[in-house]
């Protein structure tokens, strides 16, 4: 961290700023040029940077120190603050005040608070008195001084900036300081004293003993003999009840701080010999830069003077072309035919800037653009559409562009395009998007004037209004024609939606919603059609008193046509069901009759079996339907055997065969249709059959009314909000015992 200790290569220094640390309080001015009050130029004046600022906080930072309880203003009018150092910023409180109406006003409170001590970036002639009055109420001001001079001279400075004699008795201390390029430590060489400087310190006793040391060269600074800087200070105690305060000497002079860096070596002694020499060209060096940018800034004003005629003029023309504009922008918006405008807008175009051709394109999405009409190109032939690519950034670009190809859409028959000049492509920009193109040129014509550019840009946002305005109604039209299309539309949907209606109702009707009351057996059913009629039917059929059968069949679509062959099929199953025992026979009877009574195209997937309730066994046959689910504790059996859909063939091309299974107490019987398989969870999976069985087998219930119901709800569980596809049927018989009452769920 950076302490005013790294700068006292001067003994005497040290008990000075001790001394002005502990002192009264009073004004402390540090005096000095920085980097922004100067424009170098690349003239050499590294002297006057003086690195006050950093001066200031360092003796900021001393203060507060010294006394551990002070408080601390940081005061700042101008737009660099004077910052306080890190580990005091507790004991700091920052104001800013750049609005000249507040500065006063601000500064006055922080006076009242009378702090231990103040701060302030800058001296004025308005915050003097303020600053005066602050130190009479005992306390400590720190201020900078933007000024060259040192010691005494410093208080003339103050005069100038508006300080009275009176009021210059706050102040306490000058510090004065000044920046000194250092001799390279790696070339400097021994020499002797010259003439000059034995001229000057004759009288001293020890100027044989000094060592002196003269600036070489090397690569390491360059050749210049010089590396680095110090910082010179000069340090001035005033002392106004003295009649000669005003031509005090400084306590520690600047020449002689110089020349005790000089006796250590640090400076060349035509350093400190010319020293203020070197000061007095630096700062005509400054004057002759003041002067410089004086000019720079009176030839920039003189452009601006220049430019904002030419803008007069111009304003004059537009304003001129804006009148002209009402009546063309009154044809524009009685246009409601786009096609009609756009005619109307090649036209326009032309004539506001003296060209001969032009085009106008409509966008129609993010990919093409359309050609709506053009003019001046006489016999070539167009291309409706445009990609939009063909216009290079088309979709960025919303300002003018130069533009002197052949526009997009024009197909010529020569091989050289025609000689063009000058074009613009125009943006048509309406409430910040890009509704169009336009492409205006000339072959006659080298250039369109400002004025020109400028009415052509005005007419362009005027043709935008006007394009969007014509084809919103074209819109607008196309969605009255769509609506009365959709009138129509929308009663056929109803009367649809009322047939598909009556049709649930019908279906709903077929299925049974009570099965036969069999002793030991127990039915429940879970069905849910995808649509409003859906394709799965089930049937539990009493055929006599020792025999009943159980059905799900599964048709191949969805929806009406489905609704309708379910109940031919399920009508032609239960009217040969009673004929016959047999499943087998049963079937392909069914399946006779549906291919001569059905329609072409369809099929359905059939398990139908019979239970013989006195040898207790099933007899199946399964028509191409998933395999049924046999579970007796815990231990799960697919029924298996072979058979093709119903509906599909004929003959020896159709197969199906019969099998036989015993039954137990305690058997649960599942039929299902693969809508349950099938369900799908909201990111696309598919639930499976491995995990609907896994779950069967872990069930602990009883009765086919829970299978059911808790079948349905992990179905809904895993589907969540996904819509369901496909029809689902299951029918679960409980074989409880051969003498048992039976029990009986509805459809759920």
């Amino acid at each position: 961290m950076l302490s005013l200790k790294d700068f006292f290569h001067v003994p005497r220094l040290n008990q000075l700023i001790n001394s002005l640390v502990q002192d009264v309080p009073g004004l402390i001015v540090v005096a000095g040029l920085e980097p922004n009050a100067i424009s170098n130029d690349g003239l050499n004046i590294r002297r006057m940077v003086s690195g006050k600022t950093t001066i200031l906080r360092l003796l900021m930072r001393e203060i507060l120190t010294f006394y551990p309880q002070m408080h601390c203003i940081l005061y700042t009018e101008g737009e660099n603050p004077i910052r306080a150092p890190r580990e005091l910023r507790s004991r700091c409180e920052w104001i800013q005040a750049t609005l000249p109406e507040v500065r006063l006003r601000r500064l006055q409170n922080a006076v009242q608070r009378r702090p231990g001590l103040m701060v302030l970036d800058q001296l004025t002639s308005e915050n003097i008195p303020l600053v005066v009055e602050a130190v009479r109420q005992g306390v400590r001001v720190l201020c900078p001084a933007n000024t060259m001079v040192r010691g005494s001279a410093v208080i003339r400075h103050l005069q100038s900036l508006g300080f009275t004699s009176d009021q210059l008795k706050i102040l306490t201390w000058v510090v004065s300081v000044f920046r000194q390029p250092m001799l390279c430590p790696v070339c400097k060489q021994p020499v002797e004293p010259d003439d000059r400087l034995t001229a000057l310190y004759s009288m001293s006793s020890d100027l044989a003993t000094w060592k002196l040391f003269r600036a070489a060269g090397c690569e390491q600074c360059h050749f210049t003999g010089r590396q680095g800087e110090l910082t010179v200070f000069d340090l001035f105690r005033v002392n106004p009840n003295r009649p000669d305060w005003l031509s005090q000497r400084s306590l520690l002079s600047a020449q002689e701080y110089l020349l005790d860096l000089m006796k250590q070596g640090l400076l060349a002694p035509e350093d400190v010999l010319d020293f203020d020499t070197a000061l007095l060209h630096d700062t005509y060096a400054i004057l002759e830069l003041e002067e410089k940018a004086l000019k720079e800034a009176n030839a920039a004003l003189q452009r601006k003077v220049l430019e904002l005629e030419v803008s007069n003029r111009l304003l004059v023309q537009r304003t001129e072309a804006i009148i002209s504009f009402q009546e063309i922008a009154r044809t524009l918006i009685q246009s409601t035919s786009l096609a009609e405008l756009a005619q109307r807008v090649c036209r326009y175009s032309r004539d506001i800037c003296g060209a001969d051709r032009s085009i106008v394109y409509v966008k129609l999405d993010e990919e093409k653009l359309v050609v709506l009409a053009c003019g001046g190109w006489e016999g070539v032939e167009l291309s409706r559409e445009v990609p939009a690519n063909l216009f290079a950034g088309w979709q960025q670009a919303e300002e003018m562009r130069p533009w002197r190809a052949v526009p997009p859409g024009i197909i010529l028959e020569e091989s050289e395009p025609p000689p063009i000049h000058v074009g613009y492509d125009v943006p048509l920009l309406a409430d910040a998007r890009l509704v169009g193109r336009m492409i205006v040129q000339s072959t006659q014509k080298v250039m369109f004037t400002p004025g020109e550019i400028s009415t052509l840009r005005m007419f362009a946002n005027q043709v935008a209004v006007a394009m969007q305005r014509a084809r919103l109604i074209e819109e607008l039209q196309a969605k009255i024609t769509e609506l009365e299309a959709a009138q129509v539309s929308l009663l056929q949907k109803e009367r649809m939606e009322h047939e598909l209606e009556l049709a649930r109702q019908v279906q709903q009707s077929i299925l049974p919603r009570q099965f036969p009351s069999i002793p030991g057996v127990e039915f429940a059913v879970l069905n849910q059609p995808a649509r409003q009629v859906g394709g799965d039917f089930y049937d539990v059929i009493s055929l006599d008193e020792n025999h009943f059968g159980v059905v799900v069949a599964d048709v191949s679509d969805k929806g009406l046509p489905a609704a309708f062959y379910m109940a031919l099929a399920r009508s032609l199953i239960l009217a040969e069901a009673h004929r016959e025992l047999s499943p087998c026979r049963v079937l392909r009877s069914v399946n006779r009759l549906l291919l001569e009574l059905g329609e072409g195209g369809m099929f359905v997937t059939v398990f139908y079996g019979v239970v013989d309730r006195d040898s207790w066994k099933i007899t199946y046959a399964r028509a191409g339907h998933d395999y049924p689910v046999l579970l007796h504790q815990g231990e799960m059996t697919f029924l298996s055997g072979g058979g093709m859909a119903l509906g599909v063939t004929d003959g020896d091309d159709f197969h199906l065969t019969e099998v036989e299974v015993p039954l137990q107490a305690d058997d649960r019987l599942i039929l299902y249709t693969d809508g349950l398989i099938d369900v799908q969870s909201p990111e696309g999976k598919r639930f499976s059959l491995e995990r609907l069985t896994h779950f069967w087998r872990g069930l602990p219930v009883n009765y086919a009314g829970q299978i059911c119901q808790a079948t349905l709800k992990i179905l809904e569980d895993f589907q969540g909000g996904a819509e369901q596809t496909d029809d689902m049927t299951l029918l679960v018989v409980c074989f409880h015992d051969r003498g048992g009452s039976s029990r009986v769920e509805t459809n759920l």
